[in-house]
């Protein structure tokens, strides 16, 4: 049969997984965006962009409960 792993465990592992993957780009790419951005009309739009997201991220999650 195998070993059975909780699938909580794969779930965390992903998500590990990822952090430790995209956040590093995440920080280096950041700089990069900010410089390309910083003074011009599209700061603006990104940094709301970026909050709506956020936004919209955290109503979500919340909203479902945990439930699938």
């Amino acid at each position: 049969m195998g070993i059975v792993i909780p699938s909580f465990l794969i779930f965390a592992a992903c998500l590990f997984t990822c952090q430790v993957i995209l956040h590093p780009l995440w920080c280096r790419g950041g700089p990069k965006i900010a410089r390309t951005v910083a003074g011009k009309p599209q700061e603006r739009t990104l940094m709301i962009a970026l909050a709506i997201l956020t936004v919209l991220s955290v109503i979500y999650v919340l909203s479902k409960g945990g439930q699938p």
